[in-house]
């Protein structure tokens, strides 16, 4: 919904699509974070409550 195009987190993932640069800094940080392979790298349920971007 953000993306004028459609968003394929594979694409994401595999560095072929970026999170748009027109999107605001949190939430562009937002979903870097949400989208991150890692999943230890991933949000808590509680850092995503009090992520800027939601606030």
């Amino acid at each position: 919904m953000l993306h004028k195009v459609p968003f394929e987190t594979t694409k994401f993932l595999g560095n072929k699509l970026r999170i748009s640069k027109k999107l605001s800094k949190n939430c562009q940080d937002f979903l870097r974070m949400s989208l991150t392979e890692t999943p230890q790298q991933h949000l808590t349920l509680e850092q995503i409550q009090l992520h800027p971007w939601l606030r």
